[in-house]
């Protein structure tokens, strides 16, 4: 069986589960959604949102894009900002990082021409990269770098990184 397949059918072994356990959970999700927080996380399939965070279908409303970035000026995020502000009014945005992050290395690298869409996505993160290149160069493992940038990055969207 084909891995689409096995994820359709993962899908209804799951609704069934979740129906056993608590009849009115799909009608309870139909009224609506009001989730308190926007999280802007990475694509990054080791970093699944609900997972980490033990949430529930409707707590958060959820963007997920390479890098976790987030412009202004970028239409699609936000869209997602307006949306959760003005019509969900969550209370909270969270923009978060995560170390080892494959976007935040790709700006440390010369750009793959076979990636174009990538490269324009992370061209404000490599900026961020040159901007604080002597930081980044003081570290001399490259995991090290990375990691700062991803903090960085954090700090350069408006917020600040917190620690559990």
């Amino acid at each position: 069986m084909n891995r689409p397949k096995r994820l359709l059918i993962a899908n209804v072994a799951w609704a069934r589960e979740t129906a056993a356990r608590n009849p009115s959970f799909f009608s309870n999700l139909a009224q609506g959604q009001s989730p308190h927080v926007l999280w802007i996380g990475c694509a990054d399939s080791r970093v699944p949102t609900e997972t980490i965070t033990h949430c529930e279908p409707g707590d958060l409303f959820v963007h997920r894009n390479i890098a976790n970035l987030f412009h202004p000026d970028d239409d699609n995020t936000g869209s997602v900002l307006e949306y959760a502000v003005r019509v969900l009014k969550v209370g909270h945005v969270i923009v978060c990082g995560h170390y080892g992050c494959g976007g935040v290395r790709a700006s440390l690298m010369p750009p793959d021409p076979s990636l174009p869409r990538v490269n324009r996505r992370i061209a404000p993160l490599c900026s961020l990269a040159r901007t604080h290149r002597a930081e980044l160069d003081a570290h001399t493992d490259e995991r090290a770098r990375v990691d700062r940038l991803a903090e960085l990055k954090v700090l350069d969207s408006g917020t600040k990184p917190t620690t559990p």
